[in-house]
Order: structure tokens, then C-alpha cells, then sequence
């Protein structure tokens, strides 16, 4: 792994203040960084590489209107990317630009390239339909005009979030700050991995209505399904723990008013992952 980072910090990390943003069901106070370098150059032609196989250009290619051009599910086809992002490197890099112990949602979601140049938008509005993204460059930007992620602030405004050079990354919290990447002068190719906190007890509202459209939705509802239900599982698993640890077996009415409600909003969550399975 070490041949495939080549991290430097960013230099700055935006709060959701900064851009004048408010939303009290944001995980933290974290919105947006700089760019920052993340991968090697050997890296970013590895994984390009990886991404021209005939098996990938067959089998994980979508488009829709929203996404003129994606690949999605490539990790199976693709084993250099699929270690990247599932590394305890890149992951635990990500957290701490987040401020947040966060892991990769599944790993259909890893490593998503988008496609698109001739002044044609890349991709329109959106707030995805995870928490958080890591979204590197795999091209090279330079005399490149245009091909930023552009941010929208509080008031209306746009904060251009540039890429300086391929393997530049951008980690940002996408529920609460919309983005959209801006058309570019020629072909930019960028990789969006998406990220859910990893404490299971934090609020995951993760939904599939962005990526359904674009997907192969056999894999993506079984990886799906499994990730919420693990989700579940250790859910319950904190708060048996939570019961065991009390030295007092017997529940008081403030106990028994906090479990029902532990209960209740894991019956919930089980209701929204099923509602997504459509």
C-alpha cells in the first residue's frame, strides 16, 4: 500500500460555518477540504488501467441523465482499487480529514469513476446518497479549463474546489453541501468511493436513490441488504452490552422508556433499508 499513497495533508478543512451551512442532523461540524494529494502516480495509472479492461467496459458501465457516463461495481473486476479504498491507510486518512471515524459504505460503492469532457456537466446538483465522499482526480488537469467540484454555500454562492493534479483528492460531507462537478475544456475522469460513520449507534441515513438508476441492482441490494443488517447486528450488540454492563439487573421506568425507544428506532432502520429494496 505504501507505493500507492502519496499523502500530504490538506491545507485547509472547511466547517459547515465556514460556508454559512446549518443542519442539525450533520454528523459533524466538517463540509468540505482542499484538495490534497492522496495517490501516486503509479497509482492513478493502475487503477486507469484497471478501469480499461474489456470486462469492466462490458459489465459496470451506466449512464442515466443525471450521470452521463459511470462505472459502478468495479472492484470486482478491478483488485488494485478495491485495495486502495478498502485499506485501513486510505480509510483511517479520510477519517481524520472528516473528523469522524467513518468506513466505506460497501464495496460497490468503491471507487466509482465519472467520465465526461467537451464542456458537457459531469454531473448536475446533487447531495449523495451517503454521508460522506472521497473523490480523487485520475486525470491530468493540467491547461484543463474548468473540471472543478463546485460547492454551494449558505447564502447561494459557489466555493470552487479545484484538483491540482491527478491523485488530488477532496473528502467532503455530502448530505448537508450540495456539489456539482463543473464541465471541463477535455476529458476528466474522477473516482468517488462513499463513506458511513463507523459507529453504528451515529444516525445512517444512506438511501439507494442516486445509485439505483445506475446500478446493477442484484449486486447492489445484496451488498446492500448486508450492510444494513450488520448494521443492525451491531447495533444490537451495544446496546446488549449497554444491559449487561448495568449492576443492577432490574430496569427503572427511565431505563425501560430508553430501550423501548433503542427498539424503536432499530425497527426503523430495518423499515427504511427494506423501503430502499425496490
Amino acid at each position: 500500500m505504501e507505493a500507492c499513497l502519496d499523502y500530504s495533508p490538506p491545507e485547509r478543512c472547511y466547517t459547515m460555518g465556514d460556508l454559512g451551512l446549518q443542519s442539525p442532523e450533520a454528523l459533524c461540524d466538517f463540509a468540505v477540504s482542499t484538495p490534497f494529494q492522496l495517490l501516486s502516480e503509479a497509482c492513478v495509472d493502475g487503477m486507469r488501467e484497471e478501469l480499461s479492461r474489456d470486462a469492466v467496459q462490458k459489465n459496470c458501465k451506466f449512464s442515466n441523465a443525471r450521470t452521463p457516463c459511470t462505472l459502478r461495481g468495479v472492484s470486482q473486476y478491478c483488485p488494485l482499487i478495491k485495495a486502495v479504498w478498502s485499506s485501513q491507510e486510505v480509510t483511517a486518512i479520510v477519517s481524520s480529514i472528516a473528523g469522524l471515524r467513518l468506513k466505506p459504505v460497501m464495496d460497490y460503492e468503491l471507487g466509482v469513476p465519472d467520465s465526461r469532457g467537451d464542456d458537457v456537466l459531469v454531473d448536475d446538483w446533487h447531495k449523495d446518497s451517503y454521508p460522506f465522499v472521497a473523490i480523487v482526480m485520475l486525470t491530468d488537469p493540467t491547461g484543463v479549463l474548468g473540471g472543478e467540484t463546485a460547492v454551494k454555500q449558505g447564502d447561494g454562492s459557489i466555493l470552487p474546489i479545484g484538483f491540482p493534479a491527478a491523485g488530488s483528492c477532496v473528502g467532503q460531507q455530502v448530505w448537508h453541501c450540495g456539489r456539482r462537478s463543473v464541465s471541463a475544456s477535455s476529458q476528466r475522469i474522477t473516482m468517488v468511493t462513499s463513506y458511513i460513520p463507523a459507529d453504528p449507534l451515529l444516525p445512517d441515513r444512506s438511501m439507494l436513490r442516486g445509485p439505483r438508476p445506475v446500478s446493477d441492482c442484484s449486486l447492489l441490494y445484496h451488498q446492500w441488504a448486508r450492510y444494513r443488517l450488520q448494521s443492525t447486528q451491531a447495533q444490537a450488540e451495544a446496546h446488549l452490552k449497554a444491559l449487561d454492563a448495568k449492576s443492577d439487573s432490574a430496569l427503572g421506568p427511565e431505563d425501560i422508556q430508553k430501550v423501548k425507544q433503542q427498539m424503536v428506532d432499530m425497527a426503523n432502520f430495518l423499515m427504511t433499508s427494506a423501503h430502499e429494496l425496490q
